[in-house]
């Protein structure tokens, strides 16, 4: 069978029921389909899925996986390597086809709650990103587009590169999962529309002081 979306069936299977891929024999039986750094990733984020970036170490993917420490070392040379693999999986998956007739604020704004919706699922994995001191072309490629979309609006360079700091500071914030103490000691729910919200008033008040 010929893969979809770049992913084999097994893959897929496995992925979605966080079993190692398997294989039928032509003879019968099964057996395990050679390990990948595709399988290692996607067991490094089933692990953070369910625990937490925390919880992720070269044992406990293995241990998803059922298999020992050096199958993984074969793969990548420890935890920092695997889990900027991770965050970089993670991240190339945010959606950034925006429709055309969008106004250029509301494009910003969808790109910040598509970040949202990509990184929530995987408890650490948004901060982690946002902080890699190496390369992080996925991350790189969020940024990139969100200064295309200043740029078409009519925006220089430095004004745009400011803006786009203002949001990933502010997304930043966001990902620690610290609602903001209310009078009276009340959180404000962390919902979509509240992030949304907050990204509108930065893009608006960065439109007052660029001048347009």
């Amino acid at each position: 069978m010929s893969p979809v979306n770049g992913q084999t069936p097994a893959r897929m299977r496995a992925v979605m029921t966080g079993q190692p891929a398997t294989r039928v024999r032509q003879r019968g039986g099964t057996q395990a389909d050679p390990l990948s750094l595709d399988d290692i990733v996607d067991a490094g984020l089933r692990v953070v899925a369910r625990a937490g970036l925390a919880a992720v170490t070269v044992k406990s993917v293995a241990a998803e996986l059922g298999v020992t420490s050096p199958a993984i070392y074969h793969y990548v040379d420890g935890r920092d390597e695997l889990v900027a693999r991770m965050c970089e999986q993670v991240a190339s998956a945010v959606p950034l086809d925006l429709p055309d007739d969008l106004p250029w604020s509301e494009q910003l704004v969808a790109v910040i709650v598509s970040m949202h919706e990509g990184f929530s699922a995987y408890p650490g994995i948004g901060l982690h990103t946002l902080s890699l001191d190496g390369p992080a072309p996925a991350a790189e490629g969020i940024a990139g587009r969100m200064l295309q979309i200043l740029a078409l609006a009519g925006y220089d360079e430095a004004d745009s590169i400011r803006c786009v700091s203002a949001l990933f500071f502010y997304f930043s914030g966001w990902l620690l999962e610290r609602p903001p103490i209310l009078p009276g000691g009340a959180g404000a729910p962390m919902t979509n529309d509240l992030l949304a919200d907050g990204a509108r008033y930065l893009v608006a008040g960065f439109a007052v002081a660029a001048g347009q």
